[in-house]
């Protein structure tokens, strides 16, 4: 579907309730820009393979892939494409880095991940329990190795447009947007979406703040005239600033609830993501990978309460364990 002037809409089917990735494409050097090519799998490759040529191109005619982020829904698809198309990898270095130990030892990642789980409260039988293809991740990035990694600032040229790279950390430490200045078109990939927020997830690099991050790219778009926005998923949107304004509220809210948690007294993650009003229902309803993704999220928060000097943590008997900081209750605004 042609959304814009020369800027295609492709619906790439994924398993899960948003149901499909948005793909975008756009004419270049005698061929097209991939935005996003999907999720890994032959049904998400056929329907790409029958939206593209519904529009007059084949699979042979992309000369390049741009990946907003290196989730599987997004980059999965990036390697049956590169395969037959040749198409450049484009990728932000950050995401790069952040999935080169998968590419290097992907069981010594996992049981790294594992460890680190079992560290902030969740039970080694759920740890356990959880399947993790470190293999096929392993095995979808070593096929589609970024050509070129992105750092932010650069400005990727087709036919009739000009998007500028914006990096905009926090779903990914990598992801970008991409911002059509002359027609204010924004290309939002997971950054901003109509109706949900991105999952944020702290993964214990050191020094990371994702939370934060996400807040600072949020307002970073704020400026921008920007007409339309056409997320990876959902639906596109006109009202970019306010619905930033909701999301910084949401996680307001969110970080609310996670004080209000603690004046309890301390806690792992795991016992305060039990707390959380979760969107998709309650923590104990969760499967144990839900349980997982949900932990990741609430460290999010609570490592950026520990940045801000409204939470601490202490290592207790092999356990992280968060507290409310001397004075910190009531400050969040």
């Amino acid at each position: 579907m042609e959304v814009a002037p020369g800027l295609y809409q492709l619906k790439v089917p994924m398993p899960g309730p948003l149901e499909y990735v948005l793909a975008y494409l756009f004419p270049c050097d005698g061929g097209y820009t991939l935005v996003d090519p999907g999720w890994p799998s032959d049904e998400a490759f056929a329907a790409l393979g029958a939206q593209l040529q519904e529009i007059g191109a084949a699979l042979t005619d992309i000369r390049r892939l741009v990946i907003t982020h290196v989730h599987h829904d997004h980059y999965g698809l990036a390697a049956r494409v590169k395969e037959a198309s040749g198409a450049e990898v484009l990728l932000h270095e950050r995401d790069w880095e952040a999935v080169q130990p998968y590419v290097d030892d992907p069981d010594g990642a996992v049981r790294q991940m594992q460890r680190f789980l079992a560290m902030h409260g969740v039970p080694r039988d759920e740890i356990e329990a959880v399947p993790v293809p470190a293999q096929i991740l392993r095995d979808v990035i070593m096929r589609a190795l970024p050509d070129r990694t992105l750092r932010g600032g650069e400005v990727i040229e087709g036919e009739g447009f000009r998007w500028e790279v914006i990096w905009t950390p926090g779903h990914s430490a990598g992801h970008v947007c991409l911002y059509e200045r002359d027609r204010q078109l924004l290309l939002s990939g997971d950054h901003v979406l109509p109706v949900i927020t991105p999952h944020l997830s702290f993964v214990g690099r050191p020094g990371s703040d994702p939370l934060g991050d996400f807040l600072r790219s949020l307002e970073a778009l704020k400026p921008l005239a920007v007409r339309t926005v056409y997320p990876a998923h959902e639906f596109a949107f006109d009202n970019l600033r306010e619905r930033i304004e909701q999301i910084e509220l949401h996680h307001l809210a969110r970080m609310r609830e996670m004080l209000d948690a603690l004046a309890s007294g301390p806690l792992t993650a795991y016992d305060v993501a039990h707390h959380v009003t979760w969107v998709t229902g309650d923590f104990r309803d969760f499967d144990f990978a839900m349980q997982g993704a949900a932990v990741r999220e609430t460290l999010a928060h609570l490592e950026h309460g520990v940045v801000t000097g409204h939470i601490a943590c202490g290592l207790e008997e092999g356990l992280y364990r968060y507290r409310l900081a001397q004075g910190a209750a009531g400050q969040i605004t």
